[in-house]
């Protein structure tokens, strides 16, 4: 038997053993419910099969080692056949396996190749564009950039093989220039993955040889070199120079057994590659030169036996005369129950049905999923201040320590605010929702009541403290890993966020990003009940989310403050705290409404509770 979190749904696996060795795994899933119902199925011991619906014979995706997501109509049911991805000859193909129309790129020699004209010229005009719109790690409409430029090409791997690194630098009027990485790699089409051609740049031939340009993290080849090249550094440098690899004496020794096995895990908005339960592979998009944020937070931390975030083990950098900037990240992997925004989503919509069970009218405040989460939160605050205890601390180690506001840096912080703000207002004016546009034009009139409102206050942010910290906290970022809490870095944050991340800042933004995430999970949640059963009582479901996120952000703040009472200068004047978490909080918002660039529906949340706090703003200069 399967035991999904929603408990409309029956799920259970059948096998059968045949005399000559062989057997076959059923699948079968059915909805109890009138209503259509979506539901998660821990598959992971299944990974790389493929669900063969047994009826129509239709091919679903594979098997990941994520949960796997079905939705199913009301009293529908499926029998699947858990086929290998060779062993499936003649079946129908799924929409995720329909490939789009592509150009096909020729090349003679190697893949550095597509970098020449007139190759170079159909991937930045027409192939670039479709690529990124399917890429959550790029936070911009279609019609945001002007030009897409690729170059500073380079090899990487043995000679002969189909690798390449490459810069992408994207030009438009509202977002000045932005670079990222690009890893692309080659591989027939006939033994594409399916993430794989969800990950194709353009068709591909070389004499008589066919196939694809993809995403080289996509490939496990690709992944396989990586990591090899972790730890023989030296391997392929004759052909690669300026990739180079560092990594920790602390990196485990692999079996072959682990090396084999590659698995790919789309995590938020980024893309992450587990090697035998033991690495993580993270690619690094955005440029920045100079050392990884992450990467040197963790070192520092862990150096000085905080080790409640995750370990780096290894980074890839590419080297040249512009400086260095990473291309992956090597971290250590940890066994969890998942990241902490899909456990607080599965947690609060359990706690949502047993709710619904039980028959209440009213909302009971000793459910255990409240009490699973409110016991989290406090334990997610502790770690929390623990870690700004740790970087508070006075060192001669450079980028870290702390230090108290003055003028000047009172008066950089405003304008990082105001300028940020700006920035944004210029992007909406660009996206192709009439009503996204009215929503800038109203942000813009409010921005003389912000700036007035900051002139105003900046006093009571003097002497504040000011020191390292994570930068780019939510809850998609922090791994529940038995009831305890760890930080990781998973997402691929903008260059302003990641630049930013390296400036000593109010170790509230970080509690701040972790408060105002809590409120996100809470209406993600309720976003997803409603979904996902049109019966529910959504009042209900509210009442549970608001309850929630009282729960929860009570204690994470007073485990915070416990863990942090020592830090006198964080917690001398309540002014400076509320006027601290005030603006840290609306940072955030304008951060979150340039991540979800992309997606409307996400940005219209995100704008909505910026307009109300710059309208609270306005509000306080009319009637002080």
């Amino acid at each position: 038997m399967l035991f999904p979190a929603n408990r409309r749904i029956l799920a259970y696996l059948r096998e059968y053993h045949q005399p000559d060795g062989t057997h076959e795994i059923i699948l079968c899933v059915a909805n109890m419910s009138r209503a259509a119902q979506a539901g998660e199925l821990d598959l992971t011991n299944y990974a790389g099969k493929v669900p063969l619906e047994m009826i129509g014979g239709t091919r679903f995706p594979a098997i990941t080692k994520l949960n796997y997501q079905l939705t199913l109509p009301p009293y529908g049911f499926y029998w699947f056949l858990l086929a290998d991805e060779n062993s499936m000859p003649g079946i129908n193909e799924s929409s995720a396996d329909v490939m789009p129309e592509l150009p096909t790129i020729i090349i003679k020699l190697g893949l550095l190749d597509v970098f020449q004209l007139p190759n170079k010229t159909i991937l930045e005009n027409e192939c670039i564009v479709l690529y990124l719109q399917t890429r959550n790690w790029f936070p911009f409409w279609s019609s945001v950039p002007d030009a897409f430029q690729l170059d500073h090409p380079l090899a990487f791997g043995a000679a002969g093989d189909l690798f390449a690194f490459a810069e992408l630098e994207v030009v438009g009027e509202a977002i000045s220039s932005v670079r990222y990485h690009l890893a692309m790699g080659f591989v027939a089409e006939h033994s594409a993955s399916t993430l794989s051609k969800q990950s194709t740049f353009s068709r591909l031939r070389q004499k008589r040889t066919a196939g694809l340009l993809v995403d080289a993290f996509s490939l496990p080849e690709f992944n396989r070199k990586l990591i090899y090249c972790f730890y023989y550094p030296n391997a392929y440098r004759d052909e690669n120079p300026d990739i180079q690899f560092t990594a920790k004496e602390s990196l485990p020794e692999l079996t072959d057994e682990q090396l084999d096995d590659i698995q790919m895990v789309s995590h938020h908005n980024a893309l992450l590659i587990e090697i035998g339960g033991a690495l993580v592979i993270k690619p690094v998009r955005t440029i920045i030169y100079g050392p990884h944020p992450f990467v040197e937070l963790s070192d520092y931390l862990h150096e000085r036996g905080y080790l409640n975030v995750i370990k780096v083990l290894g980074e890839a950098h590419r080297v040249d005369q512009r400086g260095s900037s990473s291309l992956a990240i090597l971290q250590e992997h940890l066994s969890s129950q998942g990241d902490a925004w899909q456990w607080t989503q599965n947690t609060l919509e359990r706690g949502f049905r047993d709710q619904t069970a039980v028959g209440s009218s009213s909302m009971n405040e000793q459910a255990p999923a409240l009490t699973e989460l409110e016991n989290f939160a406090r334990v997610l605050g502790a770690r929390l201040g623990e870690m700004h205890l740790l970087l508070a601390k006075k060192t001669d180690r450079s980028g870290f320590g702390f230090a108290l506001t003055d003028t000047q840096r009172v008066g950089l912080w405003i304008k990082r605010i105001e300028n940020r703000l700006c920035d944004l207002i210029g992007l909406l004016k660009k996206h192709p929702s009439s009503a996204i546009i009215e929503t800038a034009g109203r942000l813009e009139t409010n921005l003389p009541a912000l700036s007035s409102y900051l002139e105003e206050n900046a006093h009571h942010l003097h002497e504040t403290l000011l020191m390292r910290i994570h930068g780019n906290l939510h809850l998609g970022q922090i791994l529940v890993v038995r009831d305890d809490a760890f930080f990781g870095c998973f997402d691929d944050p903008s260059s302003v966020l990641l630049m930013a991340s390296r400036l000593f800042a109010t170790p509230f933004k970080d509690a701040s990003d972790i408060l105002l995430s809590f409120d996100d999970a809470a209406a993600a949640a309720v976003r997803n009940i409603s979904a996902t059963d049109p019966l529910a009582n959504i009042e209900e479901a509210q009442s549970l989310a608001l309850l929630y996120r009282q729960r929860v952000k009570t204690a994470f703040y007073k485990a915070y403050q416990t863990a942090t009472k020592s830090l006198e200068q964080l917690w001398s004047d309540p002014v400076r705290i509320s006027l601290g978490l005030q603006l840290s909080a609306l940072e955030n918002r304008i951060n979150q409404s340039f991540g979800s660039a992309s997606n409307q529906n996400l940005l219209q949340a995100h704008l909505q509770e910026l307009e109300e706090r710059l309208a609270a703003i306005g509000d306080k200069i009319q009637h002080p």
